[in-house]
């Protein structure tokens, strides 16, 4: 199938190397660990944001693909995101067994093996998201579900050009939205509207639509004369923030579509304003290195959180604890387990995509809390 062009690229939110990207990561997880860690609570869903990422750089990665090779090969991409994430997430549940079996703690067999079949988001919202160790794997489960579907999908819409494809998209955010809502209306359970797939792929279609908007040409270049003064991010945080203070069925209704187009919004104005001054410790290297621990930290967290209770003292030193035993484990996971496999998979890439020329942009990252490096722009590899 043939795939519809769009032309050069000539901005930063066009370029090989992508800016910022790795410091949002690290920015997120750490609010994840720090709400869990009961130290406060953000008024951002830090998972949202990584949907929307995941959703985004997919798009852009997909595109990429299509417009240098003229198709997209529906084997490799499997192939390096099995490589990509299965090693650790099968890593983390065999650990997550051990240390409860070593603690003489109660294993939840069922949710183990959702954990390892990618179904945890379903596991959650039949079970109301039980506290066993494995059910921050809902959100890899919901992950894993859009890799698996939206290569097809785009390679379907692929040939009717990005209009039609975002015509599609805009009705699965409407569909996704309206159906959550009709739950949350009608009694159905929070952790229901919170964890499963088909309640949170408005979030997903949001970040393809933005990363779809980055294809046309007159829209980046209009994108950056509009984002030049660094202060545009105000803009989506105010309403952020705005969106945190309704009731359940604001929030979990139209609040997370909304949320996830300021989110959308924001992603791209940091990355176009990467080198600005005010948003430049984005890509510090300490952020940038965080960042690639992301996806770690994640798996991890709920164990770095225990380490901050058995530590004991004030909420904050608990909290401190919670975090550095997070990256360090994360830290253990990505040396030993996951950055072998990142290297086979690069390998791989590097035998399986034919050379993009110059007037085509590379492929992209490969999604949310992922990463091949840590140079101060997040190289756009697959």
């Amino acid at each position: 199938m043939s795939c519809a062009t769009s032309g050069e690229f000539d901005d930063v939110l066009g370029r090989k190397m992508l800016p910022s990207l790795n410091g949002l990561r690290f920015i997120a997880v750490l609010f994840v660990v720090l709400s869990h860690a009961g130290l406060f609570s953000f008024f951002v869903d830090s998972v949202t944001f990584f949907l929307v990422l995941s959703g985004f750089l997919f798009t852009v990665l997909l595109d990429r693909e299509c417009q240098a090779t003229g198709t997209i090969s529906l084997k490799s991409f499997y192939a390096r995101r099995t490589i990509r994430v299965f090693p650790a997430v099968y890593a983390f549940v065999a650990v997550t067994i051990c240390g409860k079996l070593l603690l003489g703690v109660p294993v939840a067999w069922g949710h183990a093996l959702s954990g390892v079949t990618f179904t945890a988001n379903y596991y959650n919202a039949l079970y109301d998201h039980p506290a066993t160790g494995f059910s921050s794997l809902w959100s890899m489960a919901v992950q894993e579900q859009f890799y698996l579907l939206w290569p097809l999908t785009f390679l379907l819409l692929a040939p009717y050009g990005h209009r039609r494809m975002a015509m599609v998209l805009a009705m699965v955010v409407i569909v996704g939205c309206l159906w959550r809502t009709h739950c949350v209306l009608s009694g159905a359970s929070a952790a229901y509207a919170y964890n499963t797939f088909e309640t949170r792929v408005d979030s997903l279609a949001i970040g393809c639509l933005t990363g779809l908007l980055t294809t046309s040409r007159s829209f980046r270049r209009v994108f950056a004369a509009s984002t030049r003064t660094g202060l545009e991010p105000i803009v989506p945080l105010a309403g952020l923030y705005l969106l945190s203070t309704p009731g359940e069925v604001s929030r979990l209704g139209v609040g997370f579509t909304l949320q996830s187009m300021l989110l959308g919004l924001l992603l791209l104005q940091l990355i176009q304003l990467g080198h600005h001054p005010l948003w430049r410790w984005l890509n510090a290297r300490p952020m940038d290195l965080l960042g690639t621990l992301s996806f770690s930290a994640y798996l991890y967290h709920h164990w770095g959180i225990s380490l901050g209770h058995v530590a004991g003292g004030s909420l904050w030193l608990s909290g401190a604890v919670s975090v550095i035993g997070t990256f360090l484990l994360a830290a253990g996971s990505y040396y030993v387990i996951e950055r072998p496999f990142v290297e086979l998979r690069s390998r791989l890439r590097t035998k399986a995509m034919p050379r993009v020329p110059a007037t085509v942009p590379g492929p992209t990252l490969i999604g949310a809390a992922d990463s091949t490096g840590i140079q101060s722009s997040v190289p756009l590899s697959s």
